[in-house]
């Protein structure tokens, strides 16, 4: 395109321009403008004269010439090319000419200017700032930058959302501003999202990937398993259970001495607790317990109710009526050791030279004992089988009346088959109950022993003589033997 300038004195100047690329596209950032500035005339001329060119952004230059241009001739002086850099709203570009050295004294000039196209709208940016808050078990609320939108407006946004990270099978939605509230969600999920703007153009690039979590519904634990007895003393019990599920904020360990809980005493624990041991308690009584957990609020049914009941202050300690206070200890212990499930060996005033066939508890052959033999595993005593691993207490006595006297009598205790000396300790004076009389016992032996034993071990007691001891006028069937096991630990 050529802009012509008027004729002074039959002489005028033009400038003349193209524009590469003529229609840039959205990734083209600068055009290039061809200025052409030239002499036109509508008569003869033959004299040296000088044209004065300014382009923007090239600044003022001169080009001296010899104009031998006839009537209605044109020529062009002087060529430049200049970079101009465009935009959404690249504005206009102008050039002047002007020619001075004319014989005739004419000066004409020129101004052109040129409309610089514009860039092209392009798709939008990417999409920044992505935050999500007020997630619930089912919603999500998203929020994002808007990018630059290419030059067009953006008609909508694509959010994307999936479980993978990949997103391979995306769910999505379209919305018109830069917050989107999802709903439709797993609860207690992980999802990841993104991005992208749309405008004439199609969409941009995606945005980085975002992520939230849904909140989990609260729901009740499942019922804690029915508490065990795992130990028992004359002062405590420890409890244990099967843990609810899923793991519990907390459980309420409740317990009474009713078993209908009128009166309950509630005990907050930790989730990851499953045990608990109730200390400072009264001894020789029962106690009944059951556990609930909770979670968010939310309780489990309680568990199946439980019991158990602390041992008997030791009788020994006032070593009163030897075979009463045995045979009370032992009714005791049995009472205990009935809600763990194992047997109990319980005293008998039983004379040692018969032995009850009716005695389910225990008897002692002591006849062929007593004339130096060694205890042997058939030497009549009743045998019982450990039904539950544990720490025993064994204890075991034996007495005899005032008349009479013999040398020394042992007692031991057969495991397995196994003898297990136990020394015992002298006590004079004590009374005895002698087949149901009340009669003064001239010494008994007290023996306490405590060992680990497995479910099937056996054992039973012995009372013997050493070879050599002689039995003088001792009645055997006046001698009494008393033996209680009781467990005191797992």
């Amino acid at each position: 395109m050529t802009t012509w300038g008027n004729y002074d004195n039959h002489i005028r100047v033009g400038i003349d321009w193209t524009i590469t690329p003529a229609n840039p596209g959205p990734n083209d950032q600068n055009v290039t403008v061809t200025w052409k500035f030239m002499v036109g005339t509508s008569a003869s001329y033959a004299d040296p004269q000088t044209l004065h060119h300014n382009p923007d952004g090239e600044g003022p230059g001169t080009t001296d010439f010899y104009n031998n241009l006839s009537d209605g001739g044109s020529k062009v002086v002087y060529t430049t090319k200049v970079s101009y850099p465009i935009s959404r709203s690249s504005g206009s570009r102008s050039a002047t000419a002007s020619l001075t050295g004319v014989y005739n004294g004419a000066s004409p000039s020129v101004n052109a200017i040129v409309q610089l196209p514009d860039q092209p709208a392009s798709t939008p940016g990417k999409p920044t700032g992505l935050s999500s808050d007020s997630e619930t078990d089912h919603t999500a609320h998203l929020d994002w930058t808007a990018p630059d939108n290419g030059g067009a407006a953006i008609d909508h946004y694509l959010v994307e959302w999936s479980q993978d990270s990949g997103f391979p099978n995306p769910r999505s939605e379209q919305v018109s501003g830069s917050q989107d509230t999802i709903t439709g969600l797993a609860q207690g999920t992980r999802f990841y999202w993104r991005v992208s703007a749309h405008n004439t153009q199609g969409y941009g690039p995606t945005s980085s990937q975002g992520t939230f979590l849904t909140t989990a519904t609260a729901t009740a634990p499942t019922k804690p398993g029915k508490p065990g007895l795992t130990n028992a003393s004359i002062d405590s019990l420890i409890f244990s259970w099967t843990a609810a599920s899923p793991v519990p904020d907390s459980y309420t360990f409740e317990w009474s001495t009713n078993s209908t809980f009128l009166t309950p005493t509630d005990i907050l624990l930790d989730g990851h607790v499953t045990s608990y041991e109730l200390a400072g308690l009264l001894d020789t009584t029962t106690y009944y317990v059951r556990v609930k957990a909770t979670t968010g609020g939310l309780d489990s049914p309680w568990s199946t109710g439980s019991q158990g009941r602390t041992l008997t202050t030791n009788a020994y300690d006032d070593y009163g009526d030897f075979a009463t206070l045995v045979d009370n200890l032992a009714a005791a212990v049995a009472r205990q050791m009935s809600q763990i499930g194992t047997y109990l060996l319980r005293s008998r005033s039983t004379p040692l030279n018969v032995p009850d066939s009716t005695d389910t508890f225990v008897t002692f052959n002591i006849a062929e004992d007593v004339h130096g033999q060694a205890p042997s595993t058939n030497d009549g005593g009743q045998t019982w089988t450990i039904k539950q691993a544990g720490l025993y207490r064994i204890d075991f006595g034996f007495g005899w009346p005032t008349f009479g006297g013999l040398g020394r009598l042992n007692q031991d205790i057969v495991v397995n088959g196994n003898r297990n000396p136990v020394s015992g300790t002298p006590r004079s004076g004590r009374p005895m109950h002698v087949g149901g009389n009340a009669v003064t016992a001239n010494t008994y032996l007290v023996n306490s022993t405590t060992m680990r034993l497995k479910a099937g071990d056996t054992i039973k007691g012995v009372v013997w003589q050493n070879t050599g001891a002689t039995l003088a006028s001792v009645n055997v069937g006046d001698y009494y033997a008393h033996l209680t096991i009781a467990q005191t630990g797992v």
